[in-house]
């Protein structure tokens, strides 16, 4: 039977439409897109009011409104977000693969009657539902709406179908080449991290920036990896590098750091080489926080042999490790331990070329030093410097070996010991002497072998030296780590001790040779330095006698002029003038006080003799520091401090002498806006030089002489205060100390002044 016209018109044009919608599906590439081509349409050729699109999200638990069309498109609608469980047309469809069609008022509320309660909205007069699959998945349903009342003919019903299955496969084709862009730029991000990797294995040597590298390219070829870095501490594994997906309290407990029988590292250690393990129980590592991870990888680093480093690799949600995968974590493996060898390789380079140099430059020192405990310790900061031991010097007496010198950093409880001293039958020195060669022990157990108090030791050499067929002294190199010595170790051993003999014996033959000739320097020197005593002392006296008839007595002359005005001015009414006679009556007795006090300070250094001790130059600088602070509250002053050594001398002493230089640099400087004051000191043909300077006003050299005297003064009073009896104290300190002193300046540029100290009563520092 033929369709009647109007039949085959409605045909002719829901024909069209889906021909029309076909056409636009093909060249739609996103979700909005695609609901744009099905929706209008929809409502074109069936005249309907509005249209929506509820998706089902990624974990199939629920239903999103994804789009709307229509007049009502703004307006509440039963059609709204909802668990897909719920008993809501847009679900039920979903369930039964079948659509629903709603033709008449009330339809929708007598199949749902809590939905629009439940909603808050009105059901629209009539309405289609129809579910859109991708195969067996369940994308969503499609939802066409009328005003009237509407009796959908199967030409309408076949074209919502159509439109239905359409939609799905649009948005499957849409999802699909999203999917494969992303997969496409995870690739490339992978490739680049990759690449960035490759390029910094082949230039960097820096293993945590190595590492932080291969996690960031481990981390792109696997997006919901977490990737970490071990490195050993003491007796744990800390983790020095980790993705930031790894959550806070279990990147605190790695960073604090695992024992090695943790089967993570355990496994390592003993197959030298990655394990892989699947569906991963993390439990069986003592481990917490750990159990999202269900695929693992921890592979070793190696540095000669030895396991330097863990790289671990941890996957959620992946069952089992693939060969393409487990390819990739070798690879990094591979690189990281190009470069770590590559940077060993370049660090024992330096380490050769820093030995060759200290080597060199100890070779040229012993050639021409003669001083034994110079000797000594250059020999100990060479081995020191290159081969990472801690050095100490054994002299041999009646009765044992003691130590005489020893490297800086030596622990104080075995040096205790060391200075007591060992037996001459302990065993190392007896086959040193016996051997007449340094000793290697390379498994060394001090308890055994009679020092229980050099426990923290694990590996030593003994390098004797000898007078004639006796053993004289012993230097004994000892190493904290249980280590083999390698030749290279031996080499450098056997050469600084073969170069420390020859010129220990030189210095032994220089020193009988030179014995004579030093007792009549000594008593020259003697001599020389009495005779500068006296004529310090001379001069002294001298200027004394001049103050006393000069200086002390204009204070006296003042006090008695004052008085008699004041004793005039009594017998009146008191009145200002007396109280200004008054107060110069006082200011003048308090110079003359203080004209006193100095001289007795000036009496006292000349008469104490020095105590001598290590003084630590530092601490004396920040007391003076200190002190120059309250005296000169009102000042800005600006401290450049350089290099200070620790010295021997008396420490009240040289302290009375940095407060002095310190004082007279502020005072000086306090015309400038801030007082620039550098202090520092050097070593130089035997001596230590301390120098302060300021920038003052400095003096005219041509008067540098009379600086040390006593009450010289190159200023006015009015200008600067001070009794002029401060650096003729430290004149006289620094000469009981075996130095001299120095001053040079030239006007208004400031000045430096400062002082020598002997270094051959500094001993072994």
């Amino acid at each position: 039977m033929p369709l009647p016209s109007a039949s085959l018109a409605g045909l002719s044009s829901l024909s069209e439409h889906l021909q029309h919608v076909t056409e636009n599906l093909a060249a739609a590439s996103t979700q909005d897109a695609v609901f744009a081509v099905i929706l209008t349409p929809a409502l074109e050729a069936l005249q309907a009011i509005a249209g929506a699109i509820l998706l089902v999200n990624a974990q199939q638990t629920r239903l999103n409104c994804a789009a709307t069309r229509g007049e009502e498109a703004g307006a509440p609608t039963i059609w709204s977000d909802g668990p897909l469980s719920d008993p809501v047309p847009a679900a039920d469809v979903l369930r039964s693969r079948k659509p629903l069609f709603f033709e008449h008022a009330g339809a929708v509320q007598a199949a749902y009657p809590e939905l629009e309660a439940r909603t808050g909205a009105r059901a629209s007069v009539a309405s289609a539902v129809l579910p859109m699959f991708l195969g067996q998945v369940a994308l969503g349903s499609l939802v066409i709406e009328f005003r009237e009342p509407h009796t959908f003919t199967p030409e309408e019903r076949a074209f919502l179908r159509t439109l239905a299955s359409q939609c799905a496969v649009a948005l499957g084709r849409v999802r699909r080449a999203e999917a494969l862009e992303r997969r496409v730029a995870e690739r490339t991000a992978a490739l680049e991290a990759f690449a960035r990797f490759t390029t910094a294995v082949g230039t960097d040597t820096d293993v945590l920036a190595l590492a932080r590298v291969a996690t960031l390219a481990l981390r792109a070829h696997f997006p919901e990896a977490s990737v970490g870095y071990y490195e050993q501490e003491d007796a744990l594994w800390k983790a020095r590098v980790w993705t930031e997906d790894v959550p806070a309290d279990l990147a605190a407990r790695l960073a604090a750091g695992i024992t090695a029988d943790t089967p993570m590292i355990a496994e390592v250690l003993c197959a030298r080489e990655a394990v892989f393990k699947d569906a991963q129980a993390a439990t069986r590592d003592h481990i917490k926080h750990t159990e999202a991870y269900t695929a693992v990888a921890n592979t070793p680093l190696l540095v000669n042999g030895e396991v330097y480093g863990v790289l671990s690799v941890g996957l959620k949600d992946v069952r089992e490790w693939q060969a393409q995968d487990q390819a990739i974590v070798h690879a990094v493996e591979m690189g990281l331990n190009l470069a770590l060898e590559r940077a060993e390789q370049a660090r024992q380079l330096d380490e050769e070329r820093t030995a060759l140099r200290a080597f060199t430059t100890f070779t040229e020192q012993v050639g021409v030093e003669t001083d034994v405990p110079i000797l000594i310790q250059r020999a100990a900061s060479l081995l020191q410097q290159t081969r990472a031991v801690d050095v100490v010097y054994f002299q041999r007496d009646a009765a044992c070996f003691r130590a005489q010198l020893w490297s800086e950093g030596f622990p104080p409880d075995v040096l205790g010991v060391a200075r007591a001293g060992y037996p001459l039958n302990q065993p190392h020195l007896a086959r040193a002497e016996r051997e007449r060669d340094i000793v290697f022990e390379e498994a060394w157990d001090p308890d055994a072998q009679g020092v229980p108090e050099s426990a923290l030791y694990r590996a030593a050499a003994f390098q004797p030296f000898f007078d004639g067929d006796v053993m004289t002294s012993v230097m004994v190199m000892a190493s904290q780590k249980a280590q083999r010595w390698t030749e290279r170790d031996r080499g450098i051993f056997r050469a600084v001790g073969h170069s420390l003999d020859l010129a220990l014996k030189r210095a032994a033959q220089a020193q009988t040779l030179s014995t004579q000739a030093a007792q009549l320097a000594a008593q020259r020197d003697t001599l020389d330095a009495r005779t500068r005593e006296l004529s310090a002392a001379n001069e002294e006296l001298e200027a004394f006698a001049q103050s006393a008839s000069h200086d002390l007595r204009t204070p006296v002359r003042h006090i008695t002029a004052f008085v008699d005005l004041a004793r005039k001015a009594l017998s009146v009414t008191p009145n200002e003038k007396v109280t200004r006679h008054l107060e110069m009556v006082q200011q003048a007795a308090d110079r003359m006080s203080a004209m006193i006090d100095a001289m007795l300070s000036l009496s006292r250094a000349g008469a104490q003799d020095p105590r001598f001790q290590m003084v630590d130059l530092n601490a004396l600088v920040a007391q003076a520091q200190r002190d120059v602070q309250i005296e000169f509250a009102q000042q800005r002053v600006h401290w450049e401090l350089g290099p200070l050594p620790q010295l021997v001398g008396d420490r009240d002493m040289l302290q009375q002498v940095m407060t002095n230089l310190l004082s007279n640099a502020v005072k000086y400087s306090s015309p400038r806006a801030v007082s620039e004051i550098r202090i520092w000191a050097e070593e130089r043909d035997n001596e230590w030089i301390v120098s302060v300077q300021d920038n003052g006003v400095g003096f005219n050299p041509n008067y540098a002489h009379k600086l040390f005297g006593v009450f010289q003064r190159l200023h006015s009073e009015r200008d600067f205060g001070g009794t002029g009896v401060g650096l003729a104290t430290m004149r006289r300190i620094i000469l009981k100390h075996g130095g001299r002193v120095f001053a040079q300046s030239s006007d208004g540029a400031g000045a430096t002044f400062g002082f020598t100290l002997p270094l051959a009563q500094q001993g072994l520092k």
